[in-house]
């Protein structure tokens, strides 16, 4: 089933399977600016790169798919060496419970009992989608049921694009950001931060990049971007601008959250020929996913542990037209 909210500016599609957003049209520039399937049962094939899904109840990597709170628990191993996403049948993989329906709001709910994918706690997951003007808010909390502590470090995955062509070429990308975090050969972060204008991106169309050796062993960007503390006068609240994006049809993309940070990937590994709403091949879109950083329970478990405390995330995806 796909549940739609829509206002004058924006109409988006968000499916009960991975609480996945699926459709996300610009009116003015009649675009839809998310990758994905028309049919909702396409999203269930082996192929799907997570689009548009709502991914749990850990995002990124753990190493080695171990973490220790009373003991160590291990998670499926689903990338190389390590734990992706939430394991083999993460919250993408799930169908969730509406609560609730309105013009331009719904929420979801998914009930993750004790070991699931290894994980400990009985936990309850709640995302709510809400338009704003030209804005998606998602706003995710989740809370143990049963148990003594787990961890939690959810984000939405959709893959960007603003301009309808088969790549993400030609999209000027802003990071709010001074420090990328180094990777290890398994995509796991040495505890040592970069602050290589490569990585730092000013407005910057980035078709040459892509290429550079650099970037080799990735196929392209899938780095982690510690968020600045950098207020802005779009800054609502606690969440910061994390950056913005805008394509040659002069579309914006601007990306706020509360997060500390966030993954930005250009889509490298997406299959060649890969038929969706088009044919997607790499570099057909990017995404943006504020979260915590990867393998966070070995080097921030204080934020992703949970005990009797409710675990909360805000993510807004703003549009917005330059010309």
């Amino acid at each position: 089933m796909s549940q739609v909210v829509e206002n004058e500016h924006i109409a988006v599609t968000i499916l009960n399977y991975g609480a996945t957003v699926s459709h996300f049209v610009h009116k003015q520039k009649q675009i839809d600016v998310v990758l994905g399937f028309d049919d909702p049962e396409e999203y269930k094939q082996a192929g799907n790169p997570y689009f548009g899904a709502l991914v749990g109840r850990t995002c990124n990597r753990i190493e080695k798919g171990q973490f220790t709170l009373d003991k160590t628990y291990q998670l499926p191993i689903n990338n190389g060496q390590n734990s992706l996403h939430g394991g083999i049948v993460g919250f993408d993989k799930r169908e969730w419970t509406v609560l609730f329906k309105e013009t331009d709001r719904v929420g979801f709910c998914l009930i993750s009992e004790d070991g699931d994918q290894g994980y400990p706690g009985k936990l309850e997951t709640t995302v709510i989608y809400s338009l704003e003007g030209s804005s998606l808010l998602i706003e995710m909390s989740a809370r143990l049921l049963e148990g003594t502590a787990t961890i939690v470090n959810l984000t939405s995955h959709p893959y960007f694009n603003l301009t309808g062509e088969d790549t993400i070429q030609h999209h000027r990308f802003t990071m709010y950001s001074e420090k990328v975090m180094e990777l290890d050969e398994h995509q796991i972060p040495t505890g040592k931060t970069v602050e290589d204008p490569f990585f730092l991106l000013k407005d910057q169309d980035i078709t040459n990049q892509l290429q550079d050796p650099r970037l080799a062993s990735l196929r392209g960007f899938d780095h982690f971007y510690i968020a600045s503390d950098r207020v802005s006068s779009e800054t609502v609240g606690s969440d910061r601008v994390l950056c913005e994006i805008v394509g040659s049809n002069g579309l914006g993309l601007r990306v706020k959250s509360d997060q500390f940070g966030f993954q930005f990937y250009t889509g490298n590994w997406i299959q060649g020929n890969l038929k969706g709403k088009a044919v997607y091949r790499p570099f057909s879109g990017f995404c943006i996913e504020p979260s915590a950083p990867p393998n966070a329970p070995k080097t921030h478990m204080d934020l992703v542990k949970i005990e009797d405390q409710t675990w909360t995330s805000k993510i807004v995806y703003e549009l917005f037209v330059t010309n």
